[in-house]
């Protein structure tokens, strides 16, 4: 995995395994280095100690293996580096200072969030993505407070769920709150297209049985000048004589 600004944490457990296990986390954290000269006389000869360099040896190798790791994107902050602990620090000083600006950022963004217009899977997704962003920076949020910022996030019509939650006494998961909560949004919305459609229905009724009574009305007239003998019907014209009034299956010229 190549470091980037998005996987420091996960970056870092990788490598500090590997470092852990070659035996060389003592070359990056508090590292004792050796004098380059044992004595004048060998500084003034160049006469390195022989510690000091199998210690340049080893760090060399592994301050370029640690920036092998960098992805391109960012390793020109560390590429003037030459040892392994300075690389070492420069990395987890620019993270830290990038962690804690993301983590007021989530942090406010989870204290403020509410459902609103969203759906039940969209609001609930955000929450996950916060918590999971929080948790990869080394900040993780209480799954207890973490389910009382969603009940508190939730709008009227999902009371019935918070109050159900609230009343157990065990700690709900994220993933059975969400659940519950999808099931009341599905009953909510038939509940909205009852109230939609009843008064439609109604409507409907009235304006049929309004037709009903107008046509049993208009029906004890005959039609004029065409000489039917069917019922009046103002708003129909006859397809033989063009009048209207009735149809052609009540006009004289047919019969």
């Amino acid at each position: 995995m190549k470091l980037d600004d998005s996987n420091y944490l996960q970056w870092k457990q990788q490598v500090e395994g590997v470092q852990r296990g070659t035996k060389m986390m003592k070359f990056v954290v508090s590292p004792q280095i050796p004098p380059v000269y044992l004595k004048d006389a060998a500084r003034e000869a160049g006469t390195e100690n022989p510690v000091y360099s199998e210690w340049e040896e080893q760090d060399s190798l592994l301050c370029t293996w640690v920036l092998f790791t960098i992805s391109p994107s960012i390793l020109l902050r560390f590429i003037r580096l030459q040892n392994s602990w300075q690389v070492w620090e420069e990395i987890h000083s620019y993270y830290f200072t990038q962690m804690r600006t993301c983590f007021r950022q989530l942090r406010y963004e989870l204290c403020a969030i509410t459902k609103g217009s969203r759906k039940i899977s969209e609001f609930i997704s955000r929450v996950r993505e916060i918590f999971e962003a929080l948790m990869s920076i080394g900040d993780p949020v209480p799954h207890k407070d973490l389910i009382e910022v969603v009940l508190e996030a939730l709008l009227e019509e999902f009371n019935a769920v918070v109050a159900s939650v609230n009343r157990k006494t065990e700690i709900i998961s994220l993933d059975e709150l969400e659940s519950q909560l999808l099931t009341q949004e599905s009953r909510n919305e038939r509940f909205k297209k009852v109230a939609i459609t009843e008064p439609a229905s109604i409507n409907l009724s009235h304006n049929i049985g309004g037709e009903s009574r107008l046509f049993r009305k208009e029906s004890r007239f005959r039609g004029r000048g065409g000489g039917g003998t069917g019922p009046a019907r103002p708003f129909v014209q006859c397809q033989i004589c063009y009048k209207t009034g009735h149809d052609a299956s009540y006009c004289h010229y047919r019969l």
